[in-house]
């Protein structure tokens, strides 16, 4: 998997780090292996969605950090 991840305090791991509060929940570390987790459905949807520059997420959607980076 090639996306940046985050794990908040209570073990959600959420696809970006802007995500804090946990609304696109991948899955919990402390349950789940990572592999698994990010080798689930909803990552590899995310993760596919990005490389053909869709989003999928609505948080991504809604999401300005990417303008930061627009000329």
């Amino acid at each position: 998997m090639g996306f940046v991840t985050g794990i908040q305090a209570d073990g959600t791991v959420v696809p970006c780090c802007l995500d804090n509060n946990g609304e696109i929940n991948l899955g919990n570390i402390f349950s789940e292996d990572i592999d698994a987790i990010l080798g689930g459905e909803r990552a590899e949807k995310i993760y596919h969605g990005f490389n053909n520059r869709q989003a999928n997420e609505e948080l991504c959607k809604r999401c300005e950090f990417v303008t930061k980076f627009k000329k």
